[in-house]
């Protein structure tokens, strides 16, 4: 890549976001929820762009000849857009575009706001995992990877728990004896 593409890359892929994100409270089936958080969301909007622009910094440095752990760099971006996705997760009310959107949380108000409370807790968490990574060298990566996939695989899974457990309690046929 031509280093004027290259240097362009980041902002571009950064505009296009922040015409989507611009969008996505506007196009939604449910955007009067997105309203109800409207204020978190936009301030990840401001997260994200921040990460970008970190990124972007660190390419640039790197390879304008300084040195330092580029890794290490990511890592603790990503633990802060991690944080905050967090935040972001715990306010979110059931969309079609913002969340933890499983068939089962897209489908029942309890089963959203049950899910997202975990998913806020365990994203925060990752992120503070990322960071104590940091301090690990060579397996810093795997300090943010391998929470980030449990937090991936438990909230999907916990969703659906949610629900079957909810449609079980709701179910007048269900009974609990023999």
């Amino acid at each position: 890549m031509s280093k004027p593409a290259a240097l362009a890359l980041f902002p571009a892929i950064s505009a296009v976001l922040l015409v989507v994100f611009a969008a996505i409270p506007r196009i939604g089936p449910l955007r009067e929820n997105i309203v109800s958080f409207r204020p978190v969301y936009d301030w990840f909007v401001v997260v994200f762009v921040v990460f970008m622009t970190v990124i972007h910094g660190g390419v640039i440095a790197f390879n304008l000849g300084y040195e330092f752990n580029f890794t290490l760099l990511v890592l603790a971006a990503v633990a802060g857009l991690f944080y905050y996705v967090g935040v972001l997760l715990t306010h979110a009310e059931r969309n079609w575009f913002v969340g933890i959107r499983t068939p089962w949380t897209l489908s029942s108000d309890e089963v959203w706001a049950r899910t997202h409370h975990l998913g806020g807790r365990l994203f925060k968490l990752t992120a503070l995992i990322a960071l104590i990574g940091l301090f690990f060298g060579d397996y810093a990566v795997y300090f943010l990877i391998v929470p980030a996939l449990l937090t991936a695989g438990i909230t999907v899974v916990y969703s659906y728990y949610v629900y079957e457990q909810l449609e079980r309690d709701s179910d007048p046929d269900s009974t609990n004896s023999l």
